[in-house]
């Protein structure tokens, strides 16, 4: 909620990161470590820690995002 952070709208069934390459599961495998994230011209931008050793970044519109929670949570 745009003016209440605090309330969940919507959650994701599954995890929206998950490792799957090597230098990600190095470490400790199955694990993302998510250290931040920002939101440029439209685009939501993940940094993430990969197997205690690499930093890494994952995106897609933020739109894209938005619209597979909606739908996951039922709304239309």
């Amino acid at each position: 909620d745009i003016n209440h952070p605090e309330k969940i709208l919507a959650r994701s069934p599954e995890p929206i990161l998950t490792p799957d390459v090597w230098y990600e599961n190095d470490a400790k495998p199955g694990v993302v470590y998510v250290c931040g994230a920002v939101i440029v011209d439209g685009t939501l931008y993940v940094y993430y820690g990969g197997g205690d050793k690499h930093v890494c970044a994952a995106h897609m519109p933020l739109a894209t995002l938005l619209d597979w929670l909606k739908k996951s949570a039922g709304e239309k």
